[in-house]
């Protein structure tokens, strides 16, 4: 009698960071996704995200825990402090509105309200920069929703430590601007 063939993780299509399931953490796929940063990333994100020799508090909404755990890894090393994570969009409101980030990074596709949502609702109240992250290319969807406002970035998946640090800093940036 033959036993049937069970699909590993690595060959299902919809397992990632843009699935919003948790895919293997020790999976060839994971790692093509987000990569631990190389030694010489590393020694380049010392203090990358300090401005004016303070720490940038960043709000990290993602409802994947590998990759949660992928950005606080960038924000610490590159000496910035979490000041919060989230795993929906509901949570991020209640929880940007109570720690008062210094900038938001927030994944689009969360299960119950979306990031673009849960970021125009947060913006209402405080107009806070946000870098979006996200599986698929929809930077045009969150340009058309939130309109050119500034301090808002955008990251494709995958991505690196170095990229992501250099779009907050811009996102904050600009959110300093006179208006």
């Amino acid at each position: 009698m033959a036993v049937p063939e069970v699909p590993t993780p690595d060959a299902s299509p919809d397992i990632g960071p843009e699935s919003g399931r948790n895919a293997n953490p020790a999976s060839p796929r994971r790692e093509q996704v987000f990569p631990a940063p190389a030694q010489e990333e590393c020694v380049d994100l010392e203090d990358r995200l300090r401005f004016e020799h303070e720490r940038l508090r960043v709000l990290i909404v993602e409802d994947d825990a590998i990759v949660t755990s992928f950005l606080q890894s960038i924000v610490t090393s590159a000496g910035g402090e979490v000041a919060g994570t989230a795993a929906s969009g509901h949570a991020a409101i209640g929880l940007a509105h109570s720690i008062r980030p210094d900038i938001v990074i927030m994944d689009i596709g969360l299960p119950g309200m979306n990031g673009i949502d849960a970021a125009a609702v947060i913006r209402a109240r405080e107009p806070l920069p946000i870098v979006f992250i996200s599986g698929q290319n929809v930077e045009a969807a969150v340009a058309r929703r939130l309109g050119g406002l500034s301090g808002l970035g955008f990251l494709l998946k995958p991505f690196g430590a170095i990229e992501l640090c250099d779009a907050l800093l811009r996102a904050y940036v600009s959110s300093l601007a006179p208006k």
